[in-house]
């Protein structure tokens, strides 16, 4: 196990030959001493500022969890590759609703149709707007509490 190089001093080093105590005593406040990091991220064409490991947080999050850096990058001003699609780029190369519809679904073109339902409320003699499940407000909550109490 290497020691401090301090005369005196039998604690475990940390780093450049220094245990933490002197270190710190040495390294982080001694006046001049400044860690240089550079401005933005390492990738080539990337921007965004510096993080650590000197990349952005997105590189390094990707070289963190898959062990390589990839190369696709998808910048905001980019649109939907959906064909006529002209909403900007959200995720995977796809705008917020093809992306969404790409999780829920697995394939970024489906389109579930809408149920069709009476513009009323399904109870005899009441008049109001549908809200749900083919009640109204009202007569919705009111199943809606005998349901759970049942």
């Amino acid at each position: 196990m290497k020691v401090c190089s301090v005369e005196g001093c039998e604690k475990k080093c940390l780093a450049r030959g220094f245990c933490h105590t002197h270190y710190y005593r040495k390294y982080a406040h001694e006046p001049g001493f400044v860690r240089v990091y550079p401005k933005t991220c390492s990738v080539e064409g990337c921007e965004r500022p510096y993080w650590a490991k000197g990349y952005c947080n997105t590189h390094r999050a990707q070289l963190y969890r898959y062990g390589v850096i990839k190369q696709t990058f998808y910048p905001s001003t980019m649109g939907c590759d959906v064909e006529g699609c002209a909403e900007p780029h959200c995720a995977l190369g796809y705008c917020h609703k093809h992306y969404q519809r790409l999780v829920v679904h697995g394939d970024p073109l489906i389109v579930k149709s809408v149920l069709e339902h009476s513009p009323t409320c399904m109870i005899e003699g009441c008049n109001r707007p549908y809200a749900a499940k083919g009640y109204c407000k009202v007569h919705y909550n009111t199943h809606r509490y005998n349901a759970v109490d049942k």
